[in-house]
């Protein structure tokens, strides 16, 4: 290749100059005195390779971005003064899955939970891609062999921010927390693209029509279960005591979460208005979602007072327990009264009050969804279903057997006798005086009008000659 010719600023720097966009002014970097002219080459051409790739909105080149990760801090201030990076490249190692990952795991804010949840999952991240890996450079075909051979089988990963080795004998489960595992690892991708380190796809989520178990895959609803108030009936008698009937009735006919039953409060409930306080701890991080107030159903008010004449001045309405502990005493239960455990127990009890509220009192549907809260898409989607009752609606008295609402029946029969009615006087009116159609009513206009005479046989007008 041909030797560049170089020249020096004031015989001391290296200067580059170039133009970020053609209509801004002439953009320029002094390099330091000791850097060679080797050096400064290399710096020159990734320079350049980034100005392409800002003009045109593209990711950096793999190689730049390791060139990247390898300044220092003063280099990395002069390429933002410039604009050729933006704030999250500020980090030395923000490109790398690692370097990202602690930012995403300590600046965001998480909560205690969340963070005990990432832990595992961003350990076993670094231990299998290792923690120089590229964002940039992650294909979905790693990522399937992550989920496939590595997370199904045993393992041994270091638990992040502790370097603790953690061995997992038999995988982790397919059913509930591999899902669970690939979801954050996803949501982690989409806060890399979020804040525009990576401009890729999520090599974790699927195509539009591609179909991979091992992948983030849009959650499905569930096929709905009906829960018929009789089988609920039979499920309340194996329960232990009022306590947890009370709670039974508060999921299958207020339709509340399992999370918000421990912070329910006797002084929290309006006797005269007929309502009471739920503290929504699933939407509680939404403005003007934290609380709701839902009317108390006629099916469930009786017992709530019976509970408010047992409560002997406590403020709690029930006994706080685990929801863990809450299903598995539900499912002894369901198995004492002999019946076939439904699918999601707590889910689809909510579901099941959901659509039986809007087929029974038929409100409008911004005010079920303002006591149930959620919205009106939320509700289409995932609880309002068609039951035994809406089929039974069409057809009471049996298939083909027509039938008519009382009042439709007595607005036939009165329709039916002010016709019979109006006939019979229709009839004796034209027994008294000539139909106004009849003859006698012609002979009567024609009379009148002159130029007209009448012939006595055939009874008709005819003009004179």
């Amino acid at each position: 290749m041909a030797r560049v010719k170089i020249r020096k600023y004031k015989g001391q720097y290296y200067r580059h100059q170039f133009y970020v966009n053609g209509r801004e002014s002439r953009k320029e970097i002094l390099f330091p005195k000791p850097t060679t002219e080797k050096q400064f080459i290399t710096c020159r051409n990734k320079i350049d390779s980034m100005v392409q790739s800002v003009r045109f909105g593209l990711p950096f080149e793999q190689d730049v971005q390791q060139w990247l990760i390898g300044l220092d801090d003063k280099m990395r201030v002069k390429l933002k003064k410039v604009g050729l990076i933006n704030i999250t490249d500020e980090r030395k190692d923000m490109q790398t899955l690692g370097g990202f990952c602690e930012w995403y795991y300590e600046e965001l804010g998480h909560s205690k939970k969340q963070l005990d949840k990432l832990r595992p999952v961003i350990g076993r991240l670094k231990t299998y891609f290792g923690k120089d890996k590229l964002l940039s450079s992650l294909t979905q075909g790693e990522c399937i062999a992550f989920s496939k051979k590595y997370l199904s089988k045993p393992h041994t990963y270091f638990c992040s921010f502790g370097n603790k080795k953690v061995e997992s004998k038999n995988g982790i489960s397919p059913d509930a927390t591999r899902p669970k595992h690939i979801q954050l690892c996803a949501a982690i991708f989409d806060c890399a693209i979020d804040n525009e380190v990576v401009a890729k796809r999520n090599p974790f989520k699927l195509r539009k029509g591609q179909k991979c178990k091992w992948l983030s895959q849009s959650q499905k609803t569930p096929p709905f279960v009906e829960v018929p108030l009789e089988v609920c009936e039979w499920v309340k008698d194996g329960l232990e005591n009022d306590d947890w009937r009370l709670r039974f009735d508060l999921m299958r006919i207020m339709g509340l979460r399992p999370s918000e039953l421990n912070s329910l409060r006797w002084s929290e409930v309006n006797w005269e208005k007929g309502t009471f306080t739920v503290h929504c701890q699933k939407t509680k991080h939404i403005d003007g979602k934290e609380i709701r107030f839902p009317v108390i159903l006629p099916e469930i008010y009786k017992a709530f007072q019976d509970a408010w004449d047992a409560s002997n001045g406590e403020d709690n309405i029930l006994v706080p327990q685990s929801i863990k502990h809450m299903r598995e005493v539900l499912e002894r239960a369901i198995k004492r009264a002999g019946v076939q455990q439904w699918p999601k127990i707590h889910q689809m009890l909510r579901r099941n009050a959901v659509t039986d509220a809007h087929t029974k009192y038929q409100l409008k549907s911004h005010v079920m969804n303002d006591w149930f809260g959620h919205d009106e898409k939320t509700s289409l989607k995932s609880y309002r279903a068609t039951t035994s009752q809406d089929l039974a609606m069409i057809w009471p008295n049996g298939i083909g057997v027509p039938h008519l609402v009382p009042q439709q029946a007595e607005e036939q029969v009165s329709i039916e006798e002010q016709t019979k009615t109006a006939e019979t006087r229709r009839g004796q009116k034209n027994k008294q005086e000539p139909a106004r159609g009849g003859r006698n009513w012609q002979s009567q206009i024609y009379e009148n009008r002159p130029g007209r005479t009448r012939t006595a046989d055939q009874g008709i007008m005819s003009p004179l000659l």
